[in-house]
């Protein structure tokens, strides 16, 4: 997700990049609910409302910064990703499972499936040109994040390609629900 001011001002791309660097070196050597704002601002080298200026919460930098991962869920959903392509993703996931648990448990796991389910429904609304459900598309959304955290957690065991397989079985049945 590309903020409006950084293609406009380099100076706030470089500020906006600082501080989702800081904050991925973080969640990798931290736990997400121990991660404060003036600990991502001190480690992007920014003040706290230097921090505001760019970012309401952690949560909003953390969703910018899983955006890719989560462009590739709601495109497994709508049926717009490889099968391959998804499996990559899960495999990233995979190998950052502590991260995802710790994040899947968390406050920031409802702005998540609604980021998910946002980017679901503009998917479904282009691709049958008709008014999408919000409900569809939440109901989709919560599935997805929830088979993931299941897997991520242990609760489920499989290889990414048969979740990947799984979770692109889900988003066909929607899509040819709709």
């Amino acid at each position: 997700m590309t903020h409006p001011s950084e293609g406009s001002d380099p100076r706030a791309a470089r500020t906006r990049s600082d501080i989702r660097a800081a904050f991925v070196n973080l969640l990798f050597s931290r736990r997400y609910e121990q991660i404060q704002i003036a600990e991502i601002s001190q480690a992007a080298g920014v003040g706290r409302s230097t921090f505001y200026a760019h970012f309401r919460s952690k949560e909003d930098v953390l969703l910018e910064v899983i955006d890719p991962v989560l462009l590739t869920v709601a495109n497994s959903i709508t049926g717009r990703v490889s099968k391959a392509q998804l499996r990559s993703t899960l495999s990233h996931l995979w190998d950052q499972r502590s991260t995802c648990r710790a994040i899947f448990v968390s406050g920031a796991r409802r702005k998540i499936v609604r980021r998910l389910s946002q980017l679901v429904q503009c998917r479904m609304q282009t691709q049958n040109d008709a008014a999408p459900s919000a409900l569809a598309a939440s109901a989709a959304a919560s599935g997805h994040i929830t088979m993931l955290h299941m897997w991520t957690s242990g609760e489920v065991s499989c290889t990414a390609d048969a979740l990947a397989h799984e979770m692109m079985l889900v988003g066909s049945a929607l899509s040819r629900g709709r």
